[in-house]
């Protein structure tokens, strides 16, 4: 029920829920079971960016997991603190955490979690502006993912290398991956992903000074965001329409799409703090 309700929003309900598994797991001395709970309670409060609780819970379901046989679990959670680390912009603590996790999978043969420590080690090194080893991760992530037959973690990281792409002004190479993401999930629901690469090209194709493409993603990203009531998405496509406006000289209505992104974002602040 705690589940449930966490992926409905319910976050306060979530948490009743998950004290009241907490002690029957206490009371069977389910160390397994508790672990579990205290990982989905981990993701939670990472969700609502209460990082010094959701590295807490980690925490305690590492110590719990570590008596256990189930390597993946502990994996996952160092995993999972690395990326509450990254969140905080706390780069070498993250990639430390990610080490260990990609120990274990390694010495289990465990493609999928490698293909996901791979992942956030090329996220990172991007953020941190080390393309080489940023791509030299996202490559390999991609080439294990190749094997595995799923189009959306192949998407996904074709798309972060695309983005790497733009990055270091490699135009050609990012749009042909902007555009094989598109292909790969054109079948799939996940319309957040979707306006995710649609925002993505129309700042390619602004950087670019390709105005007429750039209002076309534009366009085809608001419309879809508009539909799925993301506010940050929003936000992003306020900032990108804004400049847009500056590079066709219009002013008055680059000032009001500049607004309306300050706008999206205290919503987005005041969303954050209802959260907690």
């Amino acid at each position: 029920k705690g589940l449930a309700c966490q992926k409905k929003g319910n976050f306060t309900e979530a948490i009743v829920y998950f004290k009241q598994a907490e002690s029957i797991k206490i009371a069977l001395n389910d160390i397994f079971g508790l672990g579990e709970i205290y990982l989905c309670w981990g993701v939670l409060y990472s969700h609502l960016n209460e990082y010094y609780l959701a590295l807490e819970y980690y925490t305690k379901a590492l110590n719990l997991f570590k008596q256990t046989d189930h390597y993946r679990n502990t994996a996952d959670c160092l995993n999972n603190i690395g990326i509450v680390n990254w969140k905080q912009k706390k780069f070498n603590q993250a990639i430390d955490y990610f080490k260990q996790a990609e120990k274990i999978f390694l010495e289990h043969d465990d493609d999928i979690g490698v293909i996901k420590v791979y992942s956030n080690f090329g996220c990172v090194y991007m953020e941190m502006n080390n393309y080489e080893q940023s791509m030299e991760y996202l490559t390999k992530a991609r080439d294990l993912e190749q094997k595995t037959g799923n189009l959306k973690g192949l998407a996904i990281i074709t798309g972060n290398i695309a983005q790497l792409n733009l990055n270091t002004n490699n135009i050609k190479k990012a749009l042909d991956g902007f555009n094989r993401t598109l292909d790969l999930i054109k079948d799939d629901k996940d319309d957040y992903f979707r306006s995710y690469i649609l925002i993505s090209l129309a700042q390619l194709y602004l950087q670019q000074n390709n105005l007429q493409q750039a209002l076309v993603y534009l366009n085809k990203s608001y419309c879809l965001c508009k539909e799925l009531g993301s506010n940050e998405s929003m936000e992003r496509i306020y900032f990108l329409y804004s400049e847009y406006y500056v590079k066709v000289k219009d002013y008055h209505q680059a000032y009001d799409h500049l607004l309306k992104a300050y706008e999206q974002r205290e919503i987005v602040y005041q969303k954050s703090l209802s959260k907690q």
